[in-house]
């Protein structure tokens, strides 16, 4: 191919010769190809396909059959049997070896204004934990959000005087499901919601949360007073836990829930890891949370720090009530959203 001269009026040749989609199974891995792809990006990956669909495509050379880029997307379609869209180019071998040394790195390259990232993730929704944790990672990158911020419910750009306990919506409600009913206590805040929610991831991981544990005790306690009588519980537990560590929000939160109210914290359910997914529509086959331990006699507050749709409430609490009366709780809900007029 011909260079391009410094008088040329187009010095981008457009290389791209074809467009198409077809099967995983029919597109070439590069020997090549460098970048390999630990299991938190290859989840982050998968979250979004799932949450989005193809919203770009894979790089095929037509010289030589072989893919220049999205090699793990098309890994993550030949898992699943589907079809890819891809762009093909035509590229010499040697610039395809060019394309496969400086693709990503280039990208890798850019740099993140943080007060528009921000503004960003104040407008961003999204019910997967894998993709919250990826835009966790984003904000604690350029500490948008410290440790300690997020404990006072800020972040680290202008102050806005407020702090995370009192951004949400308390507003308690009943909340039906096909399952039955459950309670939720908060919802929240639609001007704040993406800025909170990973303020509140990076809050679980730093382990510094007590106050607002605290501060959820009171509440719940308060709201079982109002609409059921907290002598009606007779013991707590929490819904299975998707990752083990030594700290864990919603555990916590419910044994200091118990210690306020002078009952019992029983660990009932069997952990189910599931690749960071702790939404039941990630389980296999979709079954019902395993019980570990015969529950106690008397009605159980089932506690859930944040729903996102109520599923896993109900899973858990269909479990229990072959035994037990059970009411489950969830301190925030994501369905009681603000309505798009952002009014409080």
């Amino acid at each position: 191919m011909a260079k391009k001269t410094k008088a040329d009026p187009n010095p981008f040749s457009n290389r791209i010769v074809g467009y198409g989609t077809k099967a995983a199974r029919e597109f070439t891995a590069n020997p090549l190809n460098y970048r390999t792809h630990p299991p938190g990006q290859r989840a982050a990956v998968q979250s979004s396909l799932r949450e989005l669909g193809w919203i770009g495509v894979a790089v095929e050379n037509a010289i030589t059959g072989r893919l220049i880029d999205g090699h793990e997307r098309v890994a993550q379609a030949l898992a699943t049997n589907q079809d890819v869209p891809y762009i093909t180019v035509e590229l010499s071998e040697e610039e395809e070896r060019l394309a496969l040394a400086i693709f990503d790195p280039i990208t890798g390259m850019a740099q993140t204004d943080a007060a528009i990232l921000d503004e960003l993730l104040a407008g961003v929704r999204t019910d997967d934990a894998v993709l919250q944790e990826l835009m966790a990672g984003l904000a604690e990158d350029v500490n948008l959000y410290d440790a300690a911020s997020a404990a006072r419910g800020a972040h680290s750009g202008p102050p806005r005087g407020d702090t995370l306990w009192e951004r949400v919506v308390h507003r308690p409600k009943w909340n039906k499901k096909r399952g039955g009913r459950f309670l939720s206590l908060c919802a929240w805040n639609k001007r704040t919601r993406g800025r909170d929610i990973v303020a509140l991831h990076l809050l679980k991981e730093s382990g510094d949360y007590a106050e607002l544990v605290g501060q959820i005790a009171e509440e719940v306690t308060t709201a079982l007073d109002q609409f059921v009588g907290r002598s009606a519980i007779a013991w707590i537990t929490t819904p299975p836990r998707s990752h083990i560590a030594d700290r864990h929000f919603a555990t916590d939160g419910a044994q200091a829930i118990a210690a306020l109210m002078g009952v019992p914290f029983v660990r009932i359910f069997a952990d189910t890891p599931r690749d960071n997914r702790s939404h039941p529509s990630m389980w296999d086959e979709k079954v019902a949370p395993t019980l570990e331990a015969i529950p106690p006699p008397g009605m159980a507050l089932l506690y859930d720090d944040v729903a996102t749709s109520g599923t896993t409430l109900e899973y858990c609490s269909g479990a229990l009530k072959i035994r037990n009366p059970v009411l489950p709780l969830a301190w925030i809900y994501e369905d009681t959203l603000l309505g798009n007029d952002g009014e409080l």
